[in-house]
């Protein structure tokens, strides 16, 4: 190298996403004091557009040639196998080595085991201070989890998490704000606005995507020729589900019900409930809460929406009894042939290839509104450990990388955010029925209180709502319920100081 201005320059040597800031902050790495270098160490700050800046200070601290000073990160960056040279006027005066980091991931999706086991792997053989430790939960237990770690400080340092859950997290200062990098990267362009909303709060961004969701409905087809239909009687309305369901459900010969014509979301996880009840009124244009100005909300399914939802609901499981709590359900059930319609997300596609791989199923967009769901990426933690946050930052950068992401949705099923990204391996007729484009999209709102409000409503479903048999036409009974639903709803809303009624 090269010496300016009496400052020491990195050069590079091979290509890297970030500086590894690790290499900086080890205090193992203080250069000895009878070297060329004066026993100077180094402290990594993130610069912007690319640049990094670096302040060097001696062993007494007191400045020496330590004027905070910026380079282009390829100016002064240089890589050997996993350590960086000091080179002063063309010698080498000193070397860095990386200091040990231990990360601890967390996710609530056990389909992603193989794939980050693979990307753990990667990392480490590319940076072999680092090592990830992976672990995948049920859904709601890594919610549960969070909720008593947090604020014990035991969390991981990585999770993937559904950001509406995790807003009263980062509001309470849980998480780390994306540094200038990742920043560039949610707004360069990869991701679409809705999803490149899920990464802020605020003016501020403190996660990036790790997947998005959008839902069709499943269909299998030769349940669907036996009854005599073609791709034309794809449903187009409520009316056309519960005439579909009348023909597609089978019954023994003492009238039991042992196919359903189409599988509601009758029983599971609260939110899983009010979800999909959700992305079936999105059709008729209601919702469970919708936002009226201010970061205030109102409930928006006392209405027509919301009657007709429910009144569908009814006629299948109390009318034609096309569909019950005891026929196998969503996937499983599918998978199984117990059913022959149902509303799920992309991840089903694998699912079903590796567990019904000779089902011949197909999938039928939604005719008027999609939900786009997300899960983000965090860095947990209070930031002390610079090299541990900037690792773990590198960490989430690396799994998505193109082809990582692509990667990710052959193996687990949940599409990339990236609208860069190839899938490949999947029917492109069934991949089509998820597209967003020409529909209303409906996101999640930005609510603290979003995962409670869906509980409780779905709660009111499950057990008043759907398993009344007297409701069964009775509109007046059904508009009761709705209105103490709402007043539920309201009370909540109330209670978060979001209530814009």
């Amino acid at each position: 190298m090269e010496k300016k201005d009496s400052r020491y320059i990195w050069h590079q040597a091979s290509e890297s996403t970030t500086f590894p800031a690790a290499f900086l902050m080890n205090p193992a790495n203080e250069i000895a004091s009878d070297s060329k270098a004066g026993g100077l160490k180094g402290y990594l700050y993130e610069g912007v557009n690319g640049e990094q800046i670096a302040l060097w200070v001696s062993r007494d601290g007191k400045a020496g040639y330590c004027e905070p000073h910026s380079h282009d990160y390829g100016e002064y960056c240089h890589v050997l196998s996993g350590e960086y040279r000091l080179v002063l006027d063309g010698e080498e005066v000193g070397t860095l080595k990386a200091g040990d980091i231990k990360l601890n991931l967390w996710i609530g999706y056990p389909e992603f085991d193989e794939w980050l086991a693979q990307m753990a792997k990667a990392y480490n053989e590319k940076h072999p201070n680092v090592t990830i430790e992976c672990t995948s939960y049920n859904l709601r237990d890594v919610e549960t989890k969070l909720s008593t770690a947090l604020p014990a400080n035991s969390g991981p340092d990585i999770v993937s998490i559904d950001p509406t859950f995790f807003l009263r997290f980062v509001e309470a200062g849980y998480a780390q704000p994306a540094p200038a990098n990742v920043v560039e990267f949610i707004n360069s362009g990869v991701f679409d606005e809705p999803v490149r909303n899920y990464c802020y709060v605020g003016d501020t961004a403190y996660s990036v995507t790790s997947l998005i969701s959008a839902g069709a409905i499943y269909y299998n087809k030769d349940m669907w020729a036996e009854a005599g239909l073609t791709e034309a009687d794809a449903p187009k309305s409520f009316d056309d589900i519960v005439a579909l369901s009348k023909k597609l459900a089978k019954f023994d010969d003492a009238g039991n019900l042992i196919r359903s014509g189409i599988s509601l979301r009758l029983t599971g996880g609260g939110s899983g409930i009010g979800e999909k009840f959700w992305i079936w009124m999105m059709q008729e244009g209601g919702s469970i809460v919708k936002e009226v100005g201010d970061g205030k909300f109102v409930p928006n399914y006392n209405n027509e929406a919301g009657f007709n939802t429910l009144k569908m609901y009814i006629d299948i499981v109390w009318g034609d009894k096309t569909c019950n709590a005891d026929i196998g359900s969503d996937s499983a059930g599918f998978e199984a042939e117990q059913t022959a319609m149902f509303v799920r997300e992309h991840w089903v596609i694998p699912d079903i290839a590796k567990n019904a791989p000779d089902l011949n199923y197909g999938a039928f967009p939604l005719w008027n509104a999609g939900m786009l769901q997300t899960n983000n990426w965090y860095v947990l933690g209070d930031g002390k450990d610079a090299a541990k946050t900037a690792a773990a930052w590198d960490f989430i950068m690396f799994m998505l990388e193109p082809e990582n992401q692509a990667a990710q949705a052959k193996s687990s099923g949940w599409f990339s955010g990236r609208n860069d990204v190839v899938v490949e391996g999947v029917d492109p007729e069934v991949l089509a029925a998820f597209s967003l484009e020409g529909k209303e999209v409906h996101q999640y709102p930005s609510l603290a209180c979003n995962d409670e409000l869906q509980t409780k409503f779905a709660e009111r479903l499950s057990t008043v709502g759907w398993a009344t048999p007297e409701f069964y036409g009775n509109d007046e009974a059904i508009w009761n319920f709705l209105k103490e639903c709402e007043d539920e709803t309201i009370s909540i809303l109330k209670e978060n100081g979001v209530y814009g009624g």
